[in-house]
């Protein structure tokens, strides 16, 4: 009974609008750090720290909710969540101090974590995840597009505080859908009919681990080069207006990649689009490195973010298949997060030290290293999947 409600259009609608918040947050984190910045409220170093706050909450709120989430009632949780991510964003109307504004921010990061973490393990419960991931990547896109488009306004009306108040409104209405949310994971009960020798059996998280560790890899490659792409359209001397107007037709390439994504679900299985988006990052990479005419960069930059979102539904739909209660894929989340600020901060050491191209290079290094990983744990995993089937 419970499975079937996985596959229902309302568990489904209800599953990819829970994430959309936490999108929202993490795109709109420069604004809102901007717009604080300007109002004088805090300075600007403050500012900033406000907004790594809120990604650090939202983090930790990822990282705990994948323990819990195959065994506690999942309906009730997001409720939380929502109630969280709500007082979070209201109670900055209210005028405070810098300690208040930051906690504040830091339970509005929670509360959106937690939303996220039970949207992806509710995901990943369903018979095809990765097109539903690739949907919800796209319904995110969107959502955060048509954000940006109603910021300025919101920022010339009423500062941080509109903003804040139009967040608070979007967890309420994104969280609606809860009534339709299966409240337990689809292997919860096969969960607690299994010893714990099975359960940590080696061969079980060996492939869970590698899989972990390679979209940690291929979001610190994408990290390693995304955040300074305009700095080397820049620093090649390319107009600023074809530097901005490349980033602006990404998202839209983001969204049809996401959407090619959900067409394409698993029909060629995971393996072939993996080894397709890492091949079509890697040769995006090596085009970085060649001072071509600006329509080169145009183009390639384009191709950089759609091959990256390609990648990420089919991530997620490994992991969902490793582990069906969705812990592993709400952990991932938290994972992409971590590798894209790991590959920023490797990226601004390299350019202290060296050129732009070598952090192209190390980018490059990564998504090698997560092919590899990747690969051998679809090998371990289809190898589990034909001797079970034997026996």
């Amino acid at each position: 009974m419970e499975q079937r409600r996985y596959n229902r259009p309302g568990s489904i609608a209800a599953m990819i609008m829970l994430s959309n918040p936490a999108g929202l947050a993490m795109a709109c984190t420069p604004g809102i750090v901007t717009v604080f910045a300007r109002e004088g409220t805090v300075s600007a170093r403050q500012a900033t720290m406000l907004g790594s706050c809120e990604l650090a909450g939202m983090t930790l709120a990822l990282i705990l909710a994948s323990l819990v989430l195959s065994t506690i009632d999942r309906r009730r949780l997001a409720f939380s969540a929502v109630i969280a991510a709500v007082l979070g964003h209201v109670l900055l109307l209210v005028p405070g101090s810098y300690p208040q504004i930051l906690a504040c921010q830091f339970l509005a990061g929670l509360g959106e974590g937690v939303m996220a973490a039970v949207a992806v393990a509710a995901i990943a419960g369903t018979e095809g995840p990765d097109r539903l991931f690739a949907l919800n990547v796209a319904s995110n896109l969107i959502a955060s597009s048509l954000f940006f488009v109603f910021l300025p306004h919101l920022t010339a009306g009423g500062g941080v505080r509109s903003v804040e108040c139009a967040l608070s409104i979007c967890a309420v209405c994104f969280g609606l859908g809860l009534p339709w949310l299966p409240r337990r994971a689809p292997s919860a009960v096969r969960d607690r009919n299994v010893s714990r020798t099975q359960i940590f059996k080696f061969e079980d998280w060996l492939p869970r681990l590698l899989a972990l560790c390679g979209t940690l890899a291929f979001l610190a490659g994408v990290g390693s080069v995304w955040p300074v792409i305009g700095q080397i359209g820049a620093s090649r001397h390319l107009p600023l207006p074809l530097v901005s107007s490349a980033l602006a037709v990404a998202g839209v390439a983001g969204v049809a990649s996401a959407l090619f994504a959900t067409w394409l679900g698993v029909r060629r299985g995971r393996l072939f689009p993996l080894v397709l988006a890492s091949l079509g990052m890697i040769c995006a990479m090596l085009v970085l490195l060649v001072e071509g005419a600006p329509e080169l960069f145009f183009v390639d930059v384009i191709c950089f973010m759609f091959w990256w979102i390609f990648a990420v539904p089919y991530f997620l739909g490994l992991l969902a298949a490793l582990d069906p209660s969705g812990g592993l894929a709400a952990f991932s989340v938290a994972m992409q997060t971590c590798g894209l600020a790991l590959g920023q901060a490797l990226s601004a050491i390299i350019v202290g030290i060296a050129t732009y191209s070598a952090t192209i290079y190390a980018g490059i290094a990564f998504v090698v290293i997560a092919l590899l990983v990747m690969l051998r744990a679809v090998r371990l995993h289809e190898n589990r999947l034909t001797c079970s089937a034997r026996k």
